[in-house]
C-alpha cells in the first residue's frame, strides 16, 4: 500500500501559455553487435561455399540430386578459430550427411587429405585447440571482401589467422 504523503503533490503543476514544440527526433544509428555481424558473414560464407562446392558432398560419393545441402565444417563451427576457414568448409548433403553422420568425420578427414594432402589435415587439428574471439573490424573486413569475391574473401582470412 502507498503511503498517503506519497499520493500529494509537493508543487502545484505550470500551465505553459504556449504548447512546447516538437522536433523531429533524428534516428540513432544501429549498430550491429558482434553477434549479428557473426551471422551475417555466416549466410554470406555458406552461400559462397556452397557456390564454390556446387551440389558434389564432399562426404559422400556421386553428385546426389534433390537433396538439402548444407556448408558443411570438418571442425565444428563452435570452435571460432576455424569458423569461416575455407578448407574447413565444405558442401555436403544435409541430412543424411550433415544431421545424421554429425558430418561424416571419418569420410571429410580422408577427402582433406585427398584433396589438400597431410600439412593441411594437421594445421587444421593444430588450430582447433587455439582460441579466437572475432572483432568488429575483422568481421566487416571479411564481409566486405566475401561481398566482392570469394578470392578476396580467402586472401583476407587468411591474412587475420592467428
Amino acid at each position: 500500500m502507498i503511503h498517503p504523503s506519497l499520493l500529494k503533490r509537493r508543487k502545484p503543476i505550470e500551465r505553459r501559455s504556449t504548447p512546447i514544440k516538437r522536433t523531429t527526433r533524428i534516428k540513432a544509428r544501429r549498430t550491429v553487435g558482434l553477434p549479428g555481424l557473426i551471422n551475417k558473414l555466416d549466410d554470406l560464407f555458406a552461400a559462397y561455399v556452397k557456390e564454390r562446392d556446387g551440389n558434389y558432398c564432399i562426404t559422400c560419393p556421386g553428385r546426389p540430386e534433390g537433396r538439402n545441402w548444407h556448408a558443411g565444417h570438418f571442425i565444428q563451427r563452435r570452435r571460432m578459430s576455424l569458423r569461416f576457414d575455407p578448407k574447413n568448409v565444405h558442401s555436403q548433403c544435409g541430412v543424411p550427411c550433415n544431421k545424421f553422420r554429425h558430418g561424416a568425420p571419418a569420410e571429410y578427414a580422408l577427402a582433406i587429405l585427398d584433396r589438400y594432402g597431410e600439412a593441411e589435415l594437421r594445421r587444421l587439428m593444430a588450430r582447433k585447440a587455439l582460441l579466437k574471439k572475432w572483432t568488429r573490424p575483422e568481421l566487416e573486413r571479411l564481409i566486405a571482401a566475401i561481398q566482392r569475391s570469394g578470392a578476396e574473401f580467402e586472401m583476407a582470412y587468411y591474412e587475420t589467422e592467428l
